[in-house]
């Protein structure tokens, strides 16, 4: 549970495939927000994806650092069909899922969860969606992170895709993210620049990273590499053709390679 959240729930309803439950939340020692004064949705998203959760069903809602106003919080009726159906969704909005996340979804703003709450970053280049993953588990938030990873296409139009923890606690662990989501996101957008920071990745995840056919860029920050690293070294090692642009970075200390 992350640190700060009080939370009770009963069951609420069934809406399409998704089962809602009812919420209560309080955070303890919330700070003083400062107000933005900034329009949070716009009503173009698709109705037959998402579907707004009333605030009389007191589910969870989504606390911003810096803004103070209302965000909508939906459920999914269908899988979206890409990125864009969450840009649709406007500045500010969340989507909960049945795996008790919530995910706070931003788009060009530079606004984060409020203090206490532990989340996985996702974000799609620095002036595009943004996803905040806020969950109990490490694995439910590496599951939602695969999942909206999945809605990217070769239309996505971005080139950088970052995947951090925030929050300068310990690592948030990825290894319930299937590999393969790593790989799809790869073949969408080959060019694509891949950025960990503050992650702990399985040795399966890093043969898939390592052994990948074409060149790629990836950079690896503050991260861990399960059993050290051996079974990505490896891999590199077994490569029959160029890695392309490999940046391991720890605190002060930067390796960049082409290789």
């Amino acid at each position: 549970m992350p640190r700060g959240i009080i939370t009770n729930k009963t069951p609420l309803q069934k809406r399409g495939n998704v089962v809602l439950q009812q919420h209560t939340l309080s955070l303890a020692s919330a700070p003083s927000l400062e107000l933005i004064a900034m329009s949070s949705n716009n009503q173009s998203f698709d109705k037959s994806v998402f579907e707004e959760i009333p605030e009389s069903s007191c589910l969870p809602v989504a606390r911003w650092r810096r803004y103070e106003g209302a965000t909508k919080t939906y459920v999914l009726l269908r899988d979206p069909s890409d990125l864009e159906d969450l840009r649709k969704l406007g500045q500010r909005a969340a989507i909960w899922r049945n795996n008790q996340t919530l995910t706070y979804v931003s788009w060009g703003l530079r606004d984060i969860p409020r203090d206490g709450l532990n989340f996985l970053h996702c974000g799609f280049d620095d002036d595009d969606v943004r996803l905040y993953i806020v969950g109990s588990t490490h694995d439910a938030m590496a599951q939602t992170a695969a999942f909206f990873l999945s809605l990217v296409r070769s239309t996505s139009n971005f080139s950088c895709l970052l995947i951090a923890n925030d929050t300068n606690s310990s690592p948030i662990d990825l290894s319930a993210a299937q590999s393969q989501c790593f790989l799809d996101v790869f073949e969408a957008i080959p060019s694509l620049h891949l950025r960990f920071e503050n992650i702990y990745l399985s040795a399966a995840q890093s043969i898939a990273l390592a052994m990948r056919p074409h060149p790629v860029t990836i950079t690896i920050i503050d991260s861990i590499l399960a059993d050290g690293g051996t079974a990505f070294v490896n891999a590199l090692q077994d490569r029959k053709s160029s890695f392309g642009s490999l940046t391991l970075q720890r605190m002060e200390r930067q390796f960049t390679s082409e290789c």
